[in-house]
């Protein structure tokens, strides 16, 4: 019965460990696509003018994940 527990074990902690040194860059389309902030902020402020509930959307849409990644860190923490 202990080899479930191990590989689920080693399992969780590679994925902790991958996903640890991931950082995000303000700087990572700068020599590919230059100009994705106004390619970008023109999608949105279209979409805008056909349905003013995008910006409410996309803000909820960003902070889901915030949400959802402490979730899972709480729950975590709670059942240890």
């Amino acid at each position: 019965m202990g080899f479930p527990h191990i590989s689920t074990f080693v399992t969780i902690f590679s994925v902790f460990l991958v996903g640890g040194f991931a950082q995000l860059s303000p700087t990572f389309y700068d020599e590919t696509c230059p100009n994705v902030k106004s390619i970008v902020g023109g999608v949105i402020e279209d979409a805008m003018r056909t349905d003013i509930r995008i910006a409410g959307s996309l803000i909820r849409l960003h902070f889901h994940d915030c949400f959802v990644l402490k979730y899972r860190q709480y729950n975590l923490l709670s059942y240890s």
